[in-house]
């Protein structure tokens, strides 16, 4: 019976043993969930910050852009009612009166990759001296035309370079 009994204490030492490590082992186990489960929110919150910092930038961006786009287009309503009063007064101050004789037209008229020589005389006989002649009118519409294409490419690149300002500022 005292073998026996040896043998039971063993055995009872052996489970409480084999108990406590299993406890430690779960007991491990959960501080390290535990630990695992407050990093994972730690990140969490940090990409939520994150993704409204990146949300502000974005609705900041695109109010930016409709400013632009609003100052762009009440700059071009301007330039075009400024370009037709300029128009109106340039026909009024012109006569009309030959400019630019029907050869010079023609060589402006030719694409830039074809050399002045080339550019083909008039046809005799269709009254080709006077065809295609340009006025004091057109040369001064045309002019103010140019100017005014690079006035509104050059607010366009302004608003441009501004928007990127912006930008780049916040």
């Amino acid at each position: 019976m005292k073998a026996f009994l040896a043998e039971y204490k063993a055995f009872v030492l052996l489970a409480a043993l084999l108990a406590c490590f299993g406890l430690g082992i779960w007991v491990g186990d959960s501080i390290a969930s535990a630990e695992t489960a407050k990093q994972a929110k730690t990140f969490a919150e940090e990409k939520q910050v994150a993704v409204e910092a990146v949300l502000t930038k974005l609705v900041t961006a695109q109010a930016n852009e409709r400013e632009a786009l609003n100052r762009l287009a009440t700059a071009k309503a301007e330039h075009e009612k400024i370009s037709l009063e300029k128009d109106h007064e340039i026909r009024r101050l012109t006569t009309g009166r030959p400019c630019l004789s029907a050869s010079v037209v023609r060589v402006l008229n030719q694409p830039d990759n074809v050399l002045p020589g080339a550019v083909p005389a008039a046809v005799a006989g269709n009254d080709a001296e006077d065809a295609g002649f340009a006025s004091d009118t057109d040369v001064a519409l045309w002019s103010r035309g140019a100017r005014s294409k690079y006035n509104e490419c050059r607010g366009y690149l302004g608003e441009l370079r501004r928007y990127y300002e912006d930008l780049r500022r916040e």
